[in-house]
């Protein structure tokens, strides 16, 4: 697919055909598009867009019956101390106690976690070490396998079973059954989706979610550094392990404080077979900036100018510490965003060490308590920006001398869905663009046989 490098690309020297070759082709295709238009067949694939390089996940059918525990999206939302402690139905509160779905029970309590922090107690087994932290890791970056340890659990890593993305199976149960599997990515639709004019590859990808906390009514701001601390590391275990399984090509990790379909606090590990636009877009701004000036544009924009003790830059820092400095954008999009930086350049959030993971949990806790006591607990975004994963040879030297990792926090007016597309650009769409030309090519038909001149327009 697509590189952000120009100069890797080879010259197309070979005839391609988009349109099905044969009448049987477009009969197939044709067949496709009315099944998914009128009886709801499941598709999940991707597709880009040459000229802005973007990407688009189509998934048809893959969120149904999905829960959701905003009552009123166009509502203000509450301060989430004032939410219940545990909430019945929730699939994320302590134990799954309260889940009357048996899907999740299925899904979360039977199969086990993927990995879990529990408090260490004076029954743990002869083989359990408790870490620096007094916590036990149940389930140390492996396929979920066992049922809930008997010990209360401080975090825990489930999988996604309404995934965005199509699992790769087997993997998460070992009989391969893992759920949101699509075997068919829409290929009668488009027979050749290696075509560089219309790029579509299967929606394949690893979805996991990280269970913050047992108790439905807190975040990062109200709880201890501890909290912060073990919900990084639970993204740092999850990709180191993920970016050697086949098909990962850029790994997302975000959260959705309050703007999200569930409230209950969580943050997620996504996998895509491909780089968002967005992050390339990045990579080439970057390699652009220090082809021209010689500098890192991360370490010389938001590390040192906003720090030094001269120049406008400072004017816009909000935080400094040992490891990271935090910072307003020059070109703000929105009200009180923040970017934080590390000031060791490295390309990759994956190669943070035990001293910066510390700090980066006591500035992340700050800056969540900004927005939830100065900004009344606003809905608020995060994502991480780092490089992606198996890169060439060529690639490997771009990114370490011009990507610079940093992590994205912004606040939210109201109730949002799309956190997987705020942080990577990629659009989930759950509607075909053929069965909408199909449906709106009806719609000028229709109007052509209409009387146009007796509609009021007014």
């Amino acid at each position: 697919y697509l590189t952000p490098f120009p100069s890797l690309v080879e010259p197309m020297t070979q005839e391609y055909t988009y349109l099905p070759s044969s009448l049987e082709s477009q009969k197939r295709a044709l067949e496709q598009l009315a099944e998914i238009r009128h009886h709801g067949r499941a598709f999940r694939f991707m597709r880009q867009d040459v000229m802005t390089g973007k990407w688009c996940l189509f998934n048809i059918q893959g969120m149904t019956g999905k829960p959701c525990q905003i009552d009123d999206p166009e509502a203000e939302t509450c301060l989430i101390c004032n939410e219940p402690s545990s909430l019945a139905g929730c699939p994320f509160c302590a134990g799954d106690v309260a889940s009357e779905d048996p899907d999740v029970k299925a899904s979360i309590a039977d199969t086990g976690d993927i990995l879990r922090f529990e408090l260490a107690t004076d029954n743990k087994s002869s083989t359990d070490t408790a870490d620096e932290d007094g916590l036990v890791l149940a389930v140390p970056w492996s396929k979920a396998g066992g049922p809930d340890g008997q010990r209360p659990w401080r975090l825990r890593v489930v999988r996604n079973i309404y995934p965005i993305m199509s699992v790769v199976r087997p993997y998460y149960t070992k009989d391969g059954n893992d759920g949101g599997f699509v075997e068919d990515h829409g290929m009668d639709i488009n027979p050749n989706p290696e075509h560089p004019w219309y790029p579509q590859p299967s929606a394949t990808g690893y979805n996991e979610v990280i269970v913050e906390n047992p108790k439905h009514n807190t975040c990062m701001a109200l709880e201890d550094l501890l909290y912060t601390k073990l919900v990084l590391k639970a993204m740092l275990l999850r990709g180191r392990e993920l970016r050697h399984q086949p098909e990962v090509k850029y790994i997302t990790y975000f959260k959705q404080h309050k703007c999200g379909s569930l409230i209950h606090a969580h943050s997620q590990v996504i996998t895509t077979p491909c780089t968002p636009a967005a992050v390339e877009n990045v990579a080439m701004r970057c390699a652009h900036f220090h082809a021209h000036y010689g500098k890192c544009p991360v370490c010389a924009l938001l590390v040192k100018a906003p720090v030094a003790r001269e120049g406008l830059a400072r004017e816009r820092l909000v935080l400094q510490t040992e490891h990271f400095v935090v910072t307003v954008p020059f070109a703000s999009r929105s009200p009180y965003r923040l970017r934080i930086a590390p000031r060791r350049h490295d390309k990759d959030f994956l190669n943070l060490s035990e001293a910066e993971l510390v700090d980066l949990s006591g500035v992340l806790r700050r800056c969540c308590r900004l927005y939830y006591l100065r900004l009344q607990d606003v809905p608020f975004n995060l994502a991480v920006f780092t490089c992606p994963v198996d890169l060439t040879r060529r690639e490997e030297a771009m990114y370490n001398d011009s990507f610079h990792w940093y992590m994205g926090l912004y606040p939210r007016k109201r109730w949002v869905t799309g956190g997987f597309d705020h942080a990577t650009g990629i659009a989930d769409m759950n509607v075909l663009p053929e069965v909408e030309a199909s449906t709106m090519r009806a719609w000028i038909e229709e109007d052509m046989h209409a009387d146009i001149e007796s509609v009021d327009l007014s």
